[in-house]
């Protein structure tokens, strides 16, 4: 059997390359004849495709709107149940990603939070505003102003009572009640630092209170006559009783021969001498 490139040179007396060309040429010919056709072909569903993806992507957008009806009611969208959200009018697909955020840890702190949710629609928005239970912004807290110590007047420390020595920081009823006892034994405060000699007041404590006390400059404390042989806190036991052997023996001796006669100190007729007569 001749090929169909022979029986082509042979009916039109040409040579067999001028056959193959003349087929080529023919083939290339009828491609560019049927291409139009192809071209309308592939177009039309190429369009139709198109269609339905736009189509499809209308309602996937869609989607995020609920056409079934809703009802409104005030809700914190932090702790609202899914089945309210839809009940409000939102979505599957928006309150799944409404459960998401949540379950991630964000928190809706004022209304607006809710359009950070990817594809949260602003006409339901619109809608539920006025029933989202947060505040429009961010209430920022102040600190209170500190309190300002209460000014505490200077208080006289032979006239004070124990409810003015218990406004002093660090003197409650015990100590109050130590102080003014004290005072009677002494025959009243000289100086500030003889609170020093209150069992229980140590010298940090009469520090941090003796600029809220003062001793009247016009202030005599209560006199004694070591005669009489009297009980004072600067008396200790051996001088009083050495005071009452030199008075029995020397009836007539009085001031400084009493003083001499037992020994005191000069550190001890410091301390007495403001409350000798």
């Amino acid at each position: 059997m001749k090929r169909p490139v022979q029986r082509l040179s042979n009916y039109f007396t040409i040579s067999e390359k001028e056959a193959n060309g003349f087929i080529i040429l023919s083939g290339i010919m009828l491609f560019l004849l049927v291409c139009p056709y192809w071209y309308r072909i592939i177009h039309q569903q190429y369009g139709a495709g198109e269609s339905q993806l736009i189509i499809a992507s209308t309602i996937t957008a869609s989607a995020d709107y609920s056409d079934e009806s809703f009802s409104l009611f005030p809700f914190d969208p932090n702790n609202v149940s899914a089945e309210d959200l839809h009940t409000l009018g939102l979505s599957a697909s928006l309150v799944q990603r409404i459960e998401k955020y949540r379950n991630a840890g964000g928190k809706f702190k004022i209304r607006s939070d809710l359009r950070k949710i990817y594809g949260f629609p602003d006409e339901i928005y619109a809608r539920l505003y006025d029933f989202i239970q947060l505040p429009d912004s961010v209430i920022i807290k102040r600190k209170a102003p500190l309190k300002e110590t209460p000014h505490i007047s200077k208080i006289n420390i032979n006239r004070a009572t124990e409810q003015e020595l218990q406004s002093l920081k660090g003197i409650g009823p015990v100590l109050s009640g130590r102080i003014i006892k004290y005072r009677e034994l002494l025959g009243g405060y000289i100086s500030i630092d003889q609170l020093k000699e209150v069992y229980g007041m140590d010298t940090a404590l009469v520090d941090r209170i003796k600029a809220n006390l003062f001793v009247s400059p016009d202030f005599s404390p209560r006199q004694i006559l070591l005669q009489d042989n009297p009980y004072h806190p600067y008396l200790n036991k051996q001088q009083r009783k050495c005071l009452l052997a030199v008075r029995k023996k020397y009836p007539d001796t009085v001031g400084e021969t009493l003083i001499d006669s037992c020994g005191f100190s000069p550190e001890d007729i410091i301390k007495l001498r403001p409350y000798l007569k």
